[in-house]
């Protein structure tokens, strides 16, 4: 198992991409081109496309986020559109900033409702526009 370094200089912001796909594998390598940012991670449940996004990027791959919660300053989402409200409530009720990539949800009913997490836990959520 991956181990998760906890620890980071206050000055780089602590960031994940979750989803390393076709858009997902672009959000990793650029943010692991940012001298601000550091790169947690790269999570995606298949290695196959996770693990190789992870290397290129010189960050660990993980096949689920569950063990960053606590280490991050925010997270990109990029996964199909059909998970981003089960993933994104998992950040949004601790307080994690977000990146979803559009669209937001698959129905509107999704979409309030993820941006009624964001509001009760007072968290940023921005999506993706090209």
């Amino acid at each position: 198992m991956n181990d998760v370094n906890h620890s980071t200089p206050t000055d780089r912001k602590r960031l994940a991409v979750i989803g390393t796909g076709a858009l997902g594998r672009h959000h990793a390598r650029i943010l692991s081109q940012m001298p601000d940012v550091e790169l947690v991670a790269a999570v995606d449940p298949n290695p196959e496309i996770g693990r190789p996004v992870a290397e290129a990027c010189g960050t660990i791959w993980l096949p689920d986020a569950s063990s960053l919660h606590d280490c991050l300053d925010a997270a990109v989402i990029v996964v199909p559109t059909s998970l981003h409200l089960t993933i994104a409530r998992e950040f949004l009720c601790r307080g994690i900033p977000l990146l979803v990539e559009k669209p937001l949800a698959r129905t509107v009913e999704e979409r309030r409702d993820l941006v009624a997490l964001a509001s009760e836990s007072d968290t940023i959520l921005v999506v993706g526009n090209v």
